[in-house]
């Protein structure tokens, strides 16, 4: 009886540690997608390319302002947006699901990636944010937002 002690002893100081962790994690949603995306307006373009990289491609809102086209490839397989520009459309002519006032975002299951258009204005300040496909981050609570 000794060792079946022992053995519950080790797997509970195993066992409750991990599951104890797992209390605080959150797994990537589409909420968090939109917050990541908030954090970027009313800032510099600058510190978007900074953070993301190059730019996937460039447009002309209907308004003049520039748009900035990024996507992340999610499925190896999947049509790559950048490469038919019949699947590049700003802004996109649908409802848009996770919103707030200057983020909007779709998701689509099974889509293969994500594709984001950040919108900036002629003083280089990012005014709007369209999100659709795959797109998900993973969400703070209000105490670690920006």
């Amino acid at each position: 009886m000794k060792h079946g002690k022992r053995l519950l002893v080790l797997i509970s100081m195993i066992v409750i540690p991990i599951l104890g962790g797992c209390g605080g994690y959150s797994f990537p949603t589409t909420g968090g997608y939109t917050q990541l995306c908030q954090d970027y307006v009313g800032h510099d373009v600058g510190d978007l390319t900074h953070d993301w990289g190059y730019v996937g491609k460039t447009l002309r809102a209907p308004d003049g302002n520039k748009v900035y086209v990024y996507v992340e490839m999610k499925d190896p397989f999947a049509i790559n947006p950048l490469d038919h520009p019949a699947l590049i459309v700003y802004p996109r002519p649908i409802d848009y699901g996770d919103e707030t006032s200057d983020v909007m975002g779709r998701f689509y299951t099974g889509m293969g990636y994500c594709i984001t258009y950040f919108e900036i204005d002629e003083s280089n300040k990012i005014v709007r944010v369209i999100w659709e496909g795959d797109c998900k981050a993973k969400e703070r609570s209000r105490k670690d937002t920006k």
